[in-house]
């Protein structure tokens, strides 16, 4: 509980937060994160329990045009889904390389000690599971 309170307060600090991040997932296995006033792409998959996303670093015709694996980075995260949310929960060290991706992949500028203060709180929770919750 402690590290999700302090966690979050630096996701505040970048703009991380409700209503700021959306995820738009398509029957077609494609998707979109929002953050701020950019469209991140995504193609998306399940297995089992688990979510992969691979986030791309170019423009969704990319997934149609060629499969370049550097195009892109994958995450495999645990996915629980309900009527009216999906549940999403990384590895400590996985979410803040999924946040610094899209953030990145955004352009936006942020404060490089935030970031900095993630990272180390991450790195000392090893094996600890952090997640997202998106509501409908």
């Amino acid at each position: 509980k402690a590290v999700e309170e302090k966690l979050q307060t630096y996701l505040n600090k970048i703009g991380f937060t409700a209503g700021k991040v959306k995820m738009t997932f398509n029957e077609d296995g494609t998707g979109k994160i929002t953050y701020g006033s950019k469209n991140i792409p995504f193609q998306w998959s399940v297995a089992d329990s688990d979510l992969t996303i691979n986030l791309a670093s170019g423009t969704l015709s990319m997934f149609t045009s060629s499969n370049n694996l550097s195009k892109y980075t994958s995450f495999k995260m645990n996915c629980k889904v309900n009527l009216t949310n999906i549940q999403l929960s990384f590895k400590a060290d996985k979410l803040l390389q999924f946040i610094s991706k899209v953030v990145s992949a955004a352009g936006s500028a942020t404060n490089n000690s935030t970031i900095s203060t993630i990272t180390s709180l991450a790195n000392k929770v090893d094996g600890m599971y952090l997640g997202l919750t998106l509501e409908k």
